[in-house]
């Protein structure tokens, strides 16, 4: 009898550690649209074109690009043959002021980035809306929701 049970509880172990395995590959497995927010579009341009239409529509939106990072040169680092692939982190102190009188937290969610990277031939452009960065904290849904305009003119203008 006791042999039995060792066996069952073996069992019920072995099931419970098949389903954690199952569920823990669904989690890391999901798809980019999972991540709130998350817009992704492909461009009719080429990638240095659609770089180039990024970066004028950051100027034109009055908004700084602070950094543009290279990850195809970073993983030439380290002995990745990558495709070409930028983000961009954008932003402008005009609304670091709002985000200041509001809640201090929500400097970790800015700049923003847009990501511009090749997949086989298309080019795709992603980001992840202000308003998903910003909604956790506390009195910025309304500059949330003003930056997902200017982030949709940038990316829009970009790809067509």
């Amino acid at each position: 009898m006791k042999m039995i049970d060792e066996t069952k509880r073996q069992f019920t172990l072995v099931g419970l550690f098949a389903a954690l395995l199952l569920l823990s590959h669904l989690v890391l497995a999901a798809p980019v649209s999972a991540v709130s927010g998350v817009i992704e579009k492909f461009s009719a341009n080429s990638f240095d074109q659609t770089v180039q239409k990024i970066k004028k529509g950051i100027t034109a939106n009055r908004l700084v690009l602070l950094k543009e990072l290279d990850h195809q040169a970073m993983m030439k680092m380290v002995g990745v043959n990558a495709k070409k692939s930028k983000s961009f982190e954008v932003f402008h102190p005009r609304y670091g002021k709002k985000i200041h009188a509001k809640d201090l937290n929500a400097f970790i969610a800015v700049p923003i980035r847009i990501m511009v990277q090749e997949r086989g031939r298309k080019v795709v452009v992603t980001y992840q809306e202000p308003s998903a960065l910003l909604a956790p904290y506390k009195g910025l849904g309304g500059l949330g929701k003003d930056l997902d305009k200017l982030f949709a003119q940038i990316v829009d203008g970009a790809v067509k």
